[in-house]
């Protein structure tokens, strides 16, 4: 007589948790003024003004005198938390321990937060002087039209996305201001779109513009001696009409107010039996110190 054994047959877990795509880390962080930290409501930054050498015309003339002019911006830090429970029984019930996979999920809100709340203040209103019941707007001649075509050597015209002759028009507007991408940083914040704009054009792609190969690696880090830094849609708000605006910045133009940077905790919930409280928080807000180091690039998308 003869016998068959059954097919048998296993499951296997895997022993780790997978963060779903994301941006885990705040990218414009090296590229705004380095935060001021410590306590109060609101932080400022005082502004002194450029002045202007007058000719002496006689041995002895009287001098004229120009007072120097002074102004203040400020921002008041906002808090901002990702909170959530897990029960421990949950916990001990699983393969693994997913606390600290939770916690990392929450630090990466915030870090998009860091990168939404600096383009924000990019463009956004600052309040001026200690009271801030007057506020100052990006000028109208830092701002680069949807179709603006100057420098464009194809002489086109209509909405167009990132372009190079957009890039150079930009430029031209710090380097007018006295801002030198070789001397200090210069920063543009876009998405992978506005990249991706540049990189399908022949000039995004010339040796005379870049340094790097984006064709056959797909990367355009630098454009122009400018620092390209994409960031994720979430943190950078599209517009109405399909629009999306885009900055260009030095890195003096962008000032942090830090009551509380990024943090994670990981504590016993008092409210619960067998619950941990997991919470990641931070408090920090930024403004445009200088509206002449940004200029606001309005793109097609």
């Amino acid at each position: 007589m003869t016998s068959s054994h059954p097919t048998i047959y296993t499951e296997s877990y895997n022993d780790s948790l997978t963060l779903l795509a994301q941006q885990t880390q705040p990218r414009l962080r090296p590229f705004v003024r380095p935060a001021q930290e410590g306590t109060g409501e609101t932080f400022f930054w005082d502004r002194l003004a450029a002045t202007a050498a007058i000719e002496v015309t006689d041995r002895f003339a009287e001098l004229t005198f120009a007072d120097p002019e002074f102004t203040r911006v400020g921002c008041t830090p906002r808090p901002f938390a990702a909170t959530g429970r897990l029960s421990e029984r949950d916990i001990l019930r699983g393969i693994i321990d997913p606390t600290n996979a939770v916690l990392q999920n929450m630090v990466a809100s915030l870090a998009r937060q860091f990168d939404l709340m600096v383009y924000q203040a990019l463009g956004a209103d600052v309040k001026l002087g200690r009271s801030g019941a007057s506020t100052e707007a990006l000028p109208a001649a830092q701002k680069i039209a949807v179709n603006s075509h100057a420098f464009d050597a194809d002489a086109g015209s209509g909405d167009v996305g990132l372009t190079y002759y957009k890039m150079l028009s930009a430029l031209a507007i710090l380097r007018n201001a006295g801002i030198d991408p070789l001397v200090e940083d210069v920063v543009l914040a876009c998405t992978a779109t506005q990249k991706m704009d540049l990189v399908s054009a022949a000039r995004g792609s010339s040796r005379d513009y870049v340094s790097q190969m984006p064709l056959e690696t797909g990367a355009l880090d630098l454009f122009l001696g400018v620092k390209l830094i994409d960031i994720v849609p979430e943190a950078a708000e599209a517009l109405s009409g399909g629009d999306r605006f885009v900055y260009m910045f030095a890195k003096r133009g962008v000032g942090g107010a830090v009551l509380s940077d990024i943090k994670g905790e990981i504590n016993k919930d008092p409210k619960a039996l067998d619950a941990f409280l997991l919470k990641a928080w931070m408090d920090m807000d930024f403004a445009r110190i200088d509206p002449k180091m940004v200029v606001q690039i309005a793109c097609n998308v």
